[in-house]
């Protein structure tokens, strides 16, 4: 999600999600390529094979959740990507999640393995 995609959606109460998606988002909705954030961005989702590899913008935490209580995370400053392996993902479901240095979250929708 870009900055202008939420200029488009007008003001959202304290705490709340604003979602935009511009006209190629709004393709990949059928697909369930659907990402929410209330500040930081995820510029791509890349898997490959039983990999996958996640662009954003510079965050303190990237993570790979999934049920229960699966997940790979990594934590540092101004990080732009991370690479996490799959294998405890597939059959399941995972989810990308990064949070901005404020606290601020954005997520993906679930990908099914």
């Amino acid at each position: 999600m870009q900055p202008e995609d939420l200029a488009k959606c007008g003001p959202a109460p304290s705490g709340a999600v604003r979602l935009g998606a511009n006209r190629p988002r709004l393709k990949s909705l059928p697909s369930g390529l659907l990402i929410a954030s209330a500040g930081p961005t995820i510029g791509n989702i890349a898997l490959h094979g039983e990999t996958v590899k996640i662009e954003c913008s510079a965050v303190i935490q990237i993570i790979v959740v999934g049920r229960g209580s699966k997940n790979e995370a990594i934590s540092g400053t101004d990080m732009t990507s991370a690479q996490f392996p799959l294998k405890k993902f597939i059959g399941d479901w995972c989810r990308v999640m990064i949070m901005a240095a404020d606290g601020k979250l954005a997520w993906s929708n679930p990908i099914y393995l």
